[in-house]
């Protein structure tokens, strides 16, 4: 039984008089095309072209298939107009990122990154298996290319709300009496910083999740230390000052150029670039 596949080999003969051309303009390799040149006639039970000098020229057998060709082709064109379009598959890309600069950077970008995403699918989390990388340290694992987004530093951040009730310091010595949004611990340079400006206040809340420090400050529970660039994230945040001795710290974009599928990586890490490197950079600017 003839097929549509058939059909479709019949119509690219027609049009370029060879098995081979015919197979090329099919994306077949010529063995290929010569089966199912053989396939087609013997699904028809008759032979459907001849060979000349000036290339195959279809039989009366032959020229009855392409008229019906055509008009199934002219069929099938007006049924997939019809249908509605085909979502494209997407592709995963697995980036390993900070939940806190994650949540910033999210939050931020809007719609922007899902503009430019396309058809790809980001997975964030911190596995090991990660195709992308985002973080502070820079990639040293062979295979890795690396790219610098910018310098991110840390400062101190109140509501606005807070502050209306309490008044804005301005300076480190002001900060005696206020409420305190901390981290679980004191292992970082930011962290024991920190901690020695509150010691003339009180600590409301400590959280060893940033993400959770961040939503306390922006609730209003006290003054804490944040990302700087948070007030693009959470609207409700006021930025004081930044932690007097912390410079910014270097983020860096890692790609695997050893995993598979190349290219969506490429197409993933320019999104990340065009919204989390350009939201580092002009958090940067601000000083």
């Amino acid at each position: 039984m003839l097929a549509w596949e058939h059909l479709r080999f019949a119509l690219a003969l027609a049009r370029h008089g060879t098995v081979a051309r015919a197979g090329a303009a099919l994306g077949m390799e010529p063995p290929a095309a010569a089966e199912r040149f053989r396939a087609m006639e013997e699904a028809a039970g008759a032979t459907l072209f001849l060979r000349t000098r000036g290339g195959l020229q279809p039989t009366d057998a032959g020229w009855r298939l392409l008229r019906a060709a055509e008009r199934l082709g002219e069929e099938m064109s007006r049924v997939k107009r019809a249908l509605p379009p085909a979502t494209p598959e997407r592709v995963r890309v697995r980036v390993a990122i900070d939940a806190e600069l994650a949540a910033a950077w999210l939050r931020a970008s809007g719609d922007t990154l899902l503009s430019l995403v396309g058809g790809i699918e980001l997975e964030l989390g911190a596995g090991a298996d990660a195709e992308l990388t985002v973080g502070w340290d820079r990639p040293e694992h062979e295979g890795w290319t690396a790219r610098r987004l910018g310098a991110l530093g840390v400062a101190l951040y109140a509501s606005s709300g807070y502050l209306g009730d309490r008044g804005r310091p301005r300076s480190t010595e002001a900060l005696a009496g206020h409420a305190w949004v901390l981290g679980a611990g004191e292992e970082s340079a930011a962290d024991r910083r920190v901690a020695h400006l509150a010691r003339g206040g009180t600590v409301v809340l400590r959280a060893g999740d940033p993400t959770l420090r961040a939503a306390a400050v922006e609730a209003g529970l006290g003054v804490g230390a944040l990302l700087q660039g948070s007030e693009d994230a959470y609207p409700e945040l006021v930025r004081l000052f930044p932690i007097p001795g912390l410079r910014p710290r270097a983020l860096w974009l890692g790609l695997h150029r050893d995993a598979p599928g190349e290219p969506r990586l490429r197409g993933a890490a320019k999104a990340l670039d065009a919204t989390l490197g350009e939201t580092v950079r002009r958090w940067q600017k601000r000083g």
